[in-house]
């Protein structure tokens, strides 16, 4: 299980960013797709974060996961950080 929990992740955040993001076409002027689009990359990053922490937090988990949840962290924190 230990072995597959960072394709889980990555599948999940993946299906949620596709999933949700077009879940309502008829939304009111304040759900612009521009302002949904930025809520859901804040909402997926927040999630992939606090799941790649909990991973390096605990110490149930083996090293190989700990460095995809190092560099999990590191992309979400890279994406963020790149100059627009």
């Amino acid at each position: 299980m230990m072995n597959i929990l960072p394709i889980i992740i990555f599948l999940g955040s993946a299906l949620l960013l596709f999933g949700v993001s077009n879940m309502l076409p008829d939304a009111p002027a304040a759900m612009h797709p521009r302002r949904r689009r930025i809520m859901m990359q804040a909402i997926v990053s927040l999630a992939v974060v606090g799941e790649s922490l909990f991973i390096v937090l605990m110490p149930a988990f083996d090293q190989h996961a700990k460095d995809w949840a190092f560099a999990t962290a590191g992309m979400v924190v890279g994406y963020w950080l790149k100059p627009r």
